[in-house]
């Protein structure tokens, strides 16, 4: 249709007023954004509550975005950690995997520690029976450096992977790292073709 008055058409007037638009900027983060810095066991301090950083970051001036139903902390575009947004008061929000790479070179601290009392509250079934039958198999303690390390996986693979991983480990009597890193990787790889043979 034209517009009276007009040459073109409203469809070609639009094509040509298209050319000029600008991007869409990116939406503004609707979030309260300020500067923090963990204090020395990993913790930010917001609004009362504390929220747990990698202990990596621990040392580390990081950007802290409070959502409305999340909190972000972050270093320029990275982010090193992330919690549901605690609405209570004087709270400590712990994530268990930011602390593993401590516990790894302090395992005397591992069964005592809050995060680790936390997270056992709520863990799988088959980290505490995998856990109950390493203590049995080396009660010495040299089992907790170990066990660390396998609580590790969860850094890079869902939890629900590492506890069936485990529940097989428990079946085969499997207490070693390498052994559960096998079994782990033979769940996740898909299996090989069958070898040739003369006939094929």
């Amino acid at each position: 249709r034209r517009v009276r008055g007009r040459k073109d058409t409203i469809g070609q007037r639009l094509v040509l007023e298209q050319a000029q638009f600008r991007p869409i900027p990116a939406p503004y983060p609707c979030a309260r954004t300020l500067p923090v810095k963990p204090n020395h066991l990993s913790l930010v301090s917001f609004e009362s509550n504390r929220y747990s950083v990698p202990v990596a970051h621990a040392h580390e001036q990081l950007l802290l975005r409070a959502y409305v139903d999340r909190v972000e902390l972050t270093i320029g575009a990275q982010v090193v950690a992330s919690h549901p947004r605690c609405w209570e008061r004087e709270q400590d929000i712990l994530d268990p995997l930011h602390y593993l790479g401590l516990l790894e070179h302090k395992p005397r601290a591992f069964a005592q520690s809050k995060v680790m009392r936390q997270w056992r509250r709520q863990w799988p079934e088959a980290f505490e029976r995998y856990w109950t039958a390493m203590r049995q198999q080396s009660p010495d303690g040299e089992w907790t450096s170990t066990f660390v390390r396998i609580l590790r996986l969860c850094e890079r693979y869902p939890q629900e992977t590492v506890a069936a991983t485990l529940e097989e480990a428990l079946r085969r009597k499997c207490y070693t790292y390498d052994g559960v890193c096998e079994l782990l990787r033979r769940r996740i790889e898909p299996p090989s073709p069958p070898p040739l043979t003369l006939e094929d």
